[in-house]
């Protein structure tokens, strides 16, 4: 019982509204960083790691973490695996439910979007 009460702790210091900004933060970051070429993931992260010096160790993770998960190489290393895309240019299948999650909203929004603006719909 008292790993649960832990755990719901836990998720209520992640989910305070200064550790929302740090994960957008960190999202943004690593988004920057996983564009340049060459650049990896772990490279980024060095890079962010000074950014954290001045931030309390949660705001640090969360910035850190997202920086880490939202980095292009990613993206990169599902088109070269057979089993998340055929062809190495469309993605069948993404591994990280909440990505998965998060592009079919935006297909479904875009779709929306021509529709209400007179373009048409996507295939």
């Amino acid at each position: 019982m008292e790993a649960l009460s832990m755990l719901f702790s836990g998720f209520a210091d992640v989910l305070q509204p200064a550790n929302i900004l740090f994960l957008f933060g960190g999202v943004a970051v690593g988004l920057v960083l996983g564009a340049i070429p060459g650049l990896t993931a772990t490279m980024a992260i060095a890079l962010v790691i000074p950014l954290t010096y001045y931030l309390s160790p949660t705001q640090s993770l969360v910035m850190l973490l997202a920086a880490y998960n939202a980095g292009i190489g990613n993206v990169d290393g599902w088109l070269s695996d057979p089993e998340q895309s055929q062809d190495g240019r469309t993605l069948v299948n993404i591994p990280f439910p909440e990505t998965a999650a998060y592009v079919e909203k935006v297909q479904k929004n875009r779709n929306v979007y021509r529709k209400l603006y007179g373009y048409e719909t996507a295939k």
